[in-house]
């Protein structure tokens, strides 16, 4: 993954394939510091085109599907059953309760071939 700079949203597609095991992570800076998000919350929704909701990932539940230590968000977690293109966002609650969108794109999941 590359490092991305901004201070939006950033806007960048993910690749997974069907039935694998997602590991990933995220390392957040700011002005190319390491951004210390202790306490904070983090929560990525997938959503299908029509909107349905078919993967939603805290951090704040037990066990938790992301894990957050300083600056490092990450996730490893059951993938898809389904296969295809959805749209996902990537949001962080600070401990003040303020809602930061750190991600969102598209959601790319190939085809399992190997059942």
């Amino acid at each position: 993954m590359p490092t991305i700079y901004n201070i939006e949203t950033v806007k960048t597609n993910l690749e997974a394939t069907q039935g694998d095991t997602i590991l990933f992570s995220f390392n957040v800076t700011l002005n190319d510091v390491a951004f210390d998000m202790t306490g904070y919350q983090a929560r990525m929704q997938v959503r299908r085109k029509d909107g349905l909701l078919i993967k939603d990932w805290m951090s704040y539940v037990s066990p938790a599907d992301i894990t957050i230590t300083a600056d490092l968000l990450e996730f490893n977690t059951a993938g898809f059953t389904d296969y295809g293109i959805f749209n996902y966002d990537l949001q962080v609650t600070t401990p003040a309760g303020t809602v930061m969108t750190l991600m969102a794109g598209e959601f790319v999941v190939k085809k399992q071939f190997t059942p």
